[in-house]
């Protein structure tokens, strides 16, 4: 392990919590995510399409927004 490196993902979700926010990560044939109360999506979803690489999908929703 390097010193000072690592945690990225673990500093991420927390912050995510804070907010409700909601972070997705694909790579493969399957897709991982934290889902929010406010998402109806699901944890894990497997049997997609073959996805070379990795893709991360991070929504931070805006707090306190006014109606107008």
């Amino acid at each position: 392990r390097d010193p000072g490196r690592g945690q990225g993902l673990a500093g991420i979700r927390r912050y995510l919590a804070r907010w409700d926010g909601k972070i997705a990560i694909r790579s493969g044939t399957a897709r991982i995510a934290i889902v929010p109360q406010w998402d109806d999506d699901v944890p894990l979803k497997e049997g997609l399409a073959a996805f070379p690489g990795a893709q991360v999908l991070i929504i931070i929703p805006e707090q306190g927004s006014t109606k107008r």
